[in-house]
């Protein structure tokens, strides 16, 4: 992704109109699309709005809207571009429902600088995703209640274009139910492996005391609780290794304190996300923004996640 976000910067520095940025993005998007995630997709291009518009890139319910090398370095400019991106969403959602309105999400881009568009629901409205500066209203408020939030901008990095092509991935999106959660975070899969097996090598090589007394602390409770029946547990070792991407060899208790830490995260996560969203909370979207953070960020985030931050707020 870096050689792509520096291919963006070398096409922004030629380019002299929003259409030349367009004609030189456009085609390294559709590559990415077809080689890396395998998405066959048929974008439209300029097309009609019912306001006398025409949105630069149509992906299914992404609209991607090109502006001139530099143009979103004003705050002017940027409330110019995010208002006019809405009205492209609103028209392009037919009826302007909710639930239609839910289903479409912008991204604005001149090459230097990116944004986020997505509708915020009436009965979500205060919460505020992080980094979120304003709130635009729709323009038929008897339709709709709403308002569509604004996330950046940001620079076009590896980060920020990671999460365009979250974006554009949604166009496969699963449900959010428990089947496809255990499918895509449980054993077996590729988070499950890659993060389970980062934080055994961790725990296993640390020299931090800290580690390293919340491990035997855990321990022991681990110990009064299951008794005698983590003796029979050792037979499973193998199997807790090839759902995890583990060693052979794994310590049963190191393996197992891997993957309840492992678990705790993404209920941490999603504890934060399902707390955004109820009535009268000032905690924002935690999980909206983490895909375009940078590692610096990153990092200060999950550890405001881990000392209760979030849920102090």
């Amino acid at each position: 992704m870096k050689e792509l976000a520096q291919k963006i910067s070398e096409i922004a520095a030629r380019a002299r109109t929003e259409e030349d940025l367009k004609m030189g993005v456009e085609p390294l998007i559709r590559e990415r699309l077809g080689v890396q995630d395998g998405i066959e997709v048929q974008p439209e291009y300029e097309k009609q709005t019912g306001f006398r518009g025409r949105r630069d890139a149509v992906y299914g319910h992404l609209t991607i809207e090109y502006k001139k090398p530099g143009e979103l370095a004003g705050e002017d400019n940027i409330n110019r571009a995010a208002k006019q991106l809405a009205r492209y969403l609103e028209k392009a959602s037919d009826d302007a429902t909710e639930e239609a309105l839910k289903r479409v999400a912008g991204v604005c881009i001149d090459g230097k600088l990116i944004f986020f568009l997505r509708y915020w629901p009436a009965e979500l409205t205060h919460a505020r995703p992080l980094r979120v500066k304003r709130q635009l209203s729709l323009f038929n408020a008897e339709k709709a209640e709403g308002g569509f939030q604004l996330l950046g901008p940001y620079p076009v990095t590896s980060e920020s274009l990671e999460e365009l092509f979250r974006y554009l991935s949604a166009l496969r999106r699963r449900p959010l139910s428990p089947e496809p959660l255990a499918e895509e975070f449980g054993p077996g899969s590729q988070p499950a492996q890659a993060l389970v097996g980062a934080f055994y090598q961790a725990l296993t090589s640390t020299d931090s005391g800290l580690v390293k007394a919340l491990f035997n602390q855990w321990e022991y409770t681990f110990g009064v609780v299951y008794g005698e029946e983590t003796v029979r547990a050792e037979k499973d070792v193998p199997e807790l290794a090839r759902g995890y991407g583990l060693p052979k060899e794994a310590g049963l208790r190191y393996a197992l304190f891997a993957v309840h830490t492992y678990f705790a995260l993404i209920m941490k996560l999603i504890a934060a996300e399902v707390l955004s969203l109820q009535q009268g909370s000032f905690a924002p979207s935690l999980i909206g923004q983490l895909p375009a953070m940078g590692p610096v960020e990153l990092k200060s985030q999950m550890a405001e996640l881990e000392d209760g931050g979030v849920f102090r707020t």
